[in-house]
C-alpha cells in the first residue's frame, strides 16, 4: 500500500547539494538504508517518512500508507529538488507523465489522509491487524482500537487514526526498550522480550514477552495475553504499545501469579 512516482533524469544528481536541500527543511531528518536507498522525515512532524531510491536511469520517491501532511509536503520538496537538479521529468506508476512540481496539493492531502483511514477501518473490520513502520518506532491496529473508532467517518475518523500514529511516535516518554533477543527453534526465528521491573520500559510487538521471576527460567507470555492483565499505571498507547514504568514490587509480584497461568516457557524450549 504505497505510492511510487520516478523522475526520468537528464542529468545525475548531485546528492551533496540535494542532502543539503533538504537540510534546509526545520528539523528534516535523512539517513542511508540499504545502497542507494535514502529515507527522509521531519522528526516530531513525520507519520511515516519518505524513501528515494536510486535506479539507473531514474529516482524514485515513495510515499506509504497512512502518510500525513507533512510527509507529502516533504515529497513536493523532494521531488521538485531532484527536477532542478537533475531536469528530469515525473511519471506515475502508470508511466504517465505528471505535470507541475507539486504532486500533492493541499485538497489531494487531506483526500489520501482520508481514504487511508477508511481503508485502515475497512481492513480492520475484517478481523486483520496491521502495523506500519514510522520513523520512530512502529504503531500497531487492531480489533481493539477498531471497537473505538468504527462509528466515526471523514474528518473525524482521520484526526483519532492520525493521534494515535502520532502519540506512538512522538509522544510516548524516552525510557529504555528494554533487552530483546532473536531465537530460533523448529517454528523458525522468534522475537522475544525481557521484561523486568528495574526500570520502566516501552513493550512493542513480538513473538513472546518474557517475565523476569527473579529464578532460572522467566514466565514466557504473548502480548495478547498481557495485554488482558496490564498492572496499575501501564497503558496501551495502541494495539500492542505498552508505556510500562517501573512499578511496586508487590505490584509486578501480582502481575508475575496472574502471568503464571498462561507460561509457556516450557513448551517453547522444547521444540
Amino acid at each position: 500500500m504505497s505510492v511510487a512516482h520516478k523522475i526520468i533524469v537528464q542529468h545525475p544528481l548531485d546528492i551533496s547539494m540535494f542532502k543539503q536541500r533538504i537540510a534546509e527543511i526545520d528539523n528534516a531528518q535523512l539517513t542511508e538504508r540499504d545502497e542507494g536507498t535514502m529515507y527522509c522525515w521531519v522528526d516530531g512532524k513525520s507519520a511515516r517518512g519518505v524513501e528515494v531510491a536510486f535506479e539507473e536511469g531514474f529516482i524514485e520517491v515513495r510515499n506509504t500508507v497512512l502518510s500525513n501532511e507533512f510527509d507529502y509536503q516533504l515529497t513536493n520538496t523532494i521531488v521538485s529538488s531532484i527536477i532542478d537538479f537533475t531536469r528530469g521529468k515525473v511519471v506515475d506508476e502508470d508511466g504517465k507523465s505528471v505535470f507541475g512540481q507539486e504532486l500533492y496539493p493541499a485538497k489531494k492531502i487531506n483526500k489520501l489522509e482520508k481514504n487511508d483511514s477508511s481503508l485502515l477501518k475497512a481492513v480492520l473490520k475484517g478481523g486483520k491487524q496491521i502495523a506500519i513502520l514510522g520513523p520512530v518506532r512502529e504503531v500497531h491496529f487492531g480489533k481493539r482500537l477498531y471497537d473505538e473508532f468504527y462509528r466515526f467517518e471523514g474528518e473525524e475518523l482521520k484526526t483519532r487514526i492520525f493521534d494515535i500514529v502520532m502519540n506512538v511516535q512522538y509522544g510516548l516518554p524516552f525510557i529504555a526498550s528494554g533487552s530483546v533477543m532473536q531465537v530460533a527453534n523448529e517454528d523458525g526465528k522468534k522475537l522475544l522480550k525481557l521484561l523486568t521491573n528495574e526500570a520502566g520500559t516501552i513493550v512493542g510487538k513480538y513473538d513472546f514477552i518474557m517475565l523476569n521471576t527473579g529464578y532460572e527460567n522467566p514466565i514466557m507470555i504473548t502480548n495478547d495475553i498481557l495485554n488482558t492483565m496490564l498492572p496499575p499505571g501501564w497503558v496501551l498507547a495502541d494495539e500492542y504499545t505498552i508505556v510500562a514504568p517501573q512499578v511496586a514490587p508487590v505490584v509486578w509480584g501480582q502481575l508475575l501469579e496472574k502471568a503464571a497461568a498462561f507460561d509457556q516457557f516450557d513448551s517453547f524450549v522444547s521444540r
